[in-house]
């Protein structure tokens, strides 16, 4: 059950952190 919460937390972490890369990289394509 733990691991379980591990892993979802995991892949909540991951798809956030993902989007937050995806906007930083949309940010540099606007500004140029």
């Amino acid at each position: 059950y733990r691991l379980r919460l591990l892993v979802e937390g995991g892949f909540v972490r991951l798809r956030r952190e993902g989007l937050n890369r995806f906007a930083e990289i949309l940010k540099q394509e606007v500004g140029q």
